[in-house]
């Protein structure tokens, strides 16, 4: 509510709603530029994308330059993607562990490890490296061969994003089937299935990976997982156990696999250094004894319910079949 005396409503008669009147000029104003502006504007459209490819041409030019990248070589559709000394543009240098990939048409790469190992990093690399390739750039590597692919699919449902295990398989179908009418294409998998049980995730990769396998398959494909018992597995993310003390080192660098069991799970380890409870990983340790030896673990008392509770949600997500080192004391 306003109030107004005798002078300000003689005011308002002299002079008039002066905000109201500054408002309307400056829209008129604005109505007028934009139709005189708006005649010029295919030529605004193709400065500025001149402009913006100009950018990031420099950009990338300038990046290859301080970080030595290297110029690839683009072959044909049924080249091999071949990566000498790859690693992530977006890591710091010093840091970074350089990797090899050598993925051909119908043999993908499944990559199993522990969680915090560098799965996603080396997938995201490579697809890194594929796109740079193909947009003209150098890349972070020491070599690098990468062909003519006409899609590189990362997968919604595998980067990143918290979806139902329903949405991941449409999505997976998705990219399966566009990726077939391609002459080529790279697919970079994160971690499939994983809302499912540890044993169907499992037989799922498995079949993910005798799909991308068949003879008339055109695609490149990167795969990772922590189920362990995934049979279709490749490659692994190294990891180091000390036996003395059961301390894990992670090497972040990829090796062929050999089919022998790797135990690559680690939950127990990777909660525990992400910072939960030590009393509740001490009791998720002791419950998944339990369930490896049926040997009944040993009620909690009633102060420790709660923490009990808690370590069987950690475990919830866990593959008991693949942690049997964590056990050791």
């Amino acid at each position: 509510a306003y109030f107004k005396n005798a002078r300000m409503h003689e005011l308002d008669d002299f002079f008039g709603d002066v905000h109201s009147d500054i408002a309307d000029e400056e829209a008129r104003l604005v109505r007028q530029l934009a139709a005189h502006v708006i005649g010029f504007m295919p030529d605004c459209d193709a400065a500025v994308s001149s402009l913006a490819e100009v950018d990031a041409t420099l950009a990338l030019a300038r990046t290859s330059s301080l970080y030595d990248f290297v110029t690839p070589h683009l072959g044909d559709a049924g080249t091999d993607l071949h990566i000498e000394g790859g690693w992530h543009p977006l890591l710091p240098a010093a840091s970074s562990v350089a990797n090899d990939v050598l993925v051909s048409l119908a043999s993908p790469i499944v990559i199993v490890g522990p969680n915090m190992s560098g799965k996603s990093v080396y997938l995201h690399m490579a697809g890194t490296v594929a796109w740079l390739a193909l947009v003209g750039s150098d890349v972070p590597a020491i070599a690098a061969t990468v062909p003519r692919y006409d899609g590189i699919f990362l997968p919604a449902t595998t980067a990143g994003r918290h979806r139902s295990f329903a949405s991941a398989c449409a999505e997976t179908s998705k990219v399966l089937e566009a990726a077939s009418a391609m002459e080529c294409a790279l697919l970079i998998i994160d971690e499939p299935f994983k809302a499912t049980t540890p044993t169907d995730g499992a037989a799922l990769v498995g079949g993910l990976a005798v799909h991308l396998r068949s003879p008339q398959s055109t695609s490149h494909a990167l795969i990772s997982t922590h189920y362990a018992s995934a049979t279709a597995a490749t490659h692994h993310t190294t990891v180091v156990v000390d036996e003395k003390t059961g301390a894990y080192t992670v090497r972040y660098r990829v090796a062929p696999h050999c089919g022998e069991d790797l135990d690559v799970r680690y939950g127990l380890h990777c909660a525990r250094v992400s910072g939960l409870d030590d009393a509740l990983v001490a009791r998720a340790r002791e419950i998944l004894r339990s369930l490896l030896t049926h040997v009944p673990v040993e009620p909690a008392t009633s102060t420790d319910v709660a923490t009990t509770d808690r370590a069987i949600a950690v475990l919830a997500a866990s593959d008991p079949l693949t942690a049997v080192r964590s056990l050791r004391p």
